[in-house]
């Protein structure tokens, strides 16, 4: 009996170190839609679901939209929408503050409609990568701003895909 609980004790150590801290996060900001020769600053939003599962790591999924705007040669720039698969490397600045970078890959739609031409749509899957700040007021609230570069989706010789950087304020709330 007693060697069986000498080999169960690492099995609780590992138990008590595990973390798990879902969190839901709301925001705006503003995209630039660049073609590869032109960029149109647009409105957005993003909505993030992520768990820190170390006190340093977080898996999150991002979904976004942003308005469309124009560009010089193009009547209509969009991101019709994107779905983000990052993880979250932060650390601490002081008990309330948290710097954080972001990296993984972003599958977009975007569209671009030429100047008397037809709307060409495409899909695209690309590097995303970022910064950010927090700041928790609250022991479940926090907000943060950020810098991310969803993806270089702009293909110059189909005429297809936009190339897209966004900044935005967040609300988060920590489960």
């Amino acid at each position: 009996m007693v060697s069986l609980g000498i080999l169960l004790l690492p099995a609780v150590a590992v138990a008590e170190e595990l973390y798990f801290a879902p969190y839901a996060e709301a925001g705006i900001g503003q995209f630039q839609l660049n073609t590869g020769s032109s960029t149109s600053t647009v409105s957005g939003g993003v909505a993030v679901l992520g768990a820190e599962i170390h006190p340093y790591i977080a898996p999150e999924i991002r979904f976004g939209k942003a308005s469309s705007g124009n560009v010089t040669g193009y009547s209509n720039v969009s991101l019709d929408w994107f779905v983000s698969y990052l993880l979250r490397l932060q650390a601490p600045v002081n008990e309330d503050t948290t710097l954080y970078g972001l990296g993984g890959a972003t599958t977009m739609r975007t569209a671009l409609t030429p100047t008397g031409g037809t709307k060409n749509s495409s899909t695209t899957t690309a590097f995303s990568f970022g910064v950010g700040l927090e700041y928790r007021p609250m022991a479940n609230v926090s907000v943060a701003g950020e810098w991310v570069r969803y993806g270089r989706g702009y293909n110059a010789a189909s005429g297809k895909g936009l190339n897209v950087t966004g900044i935005a304020g967040l609300l988060k709330y920590s489960f």
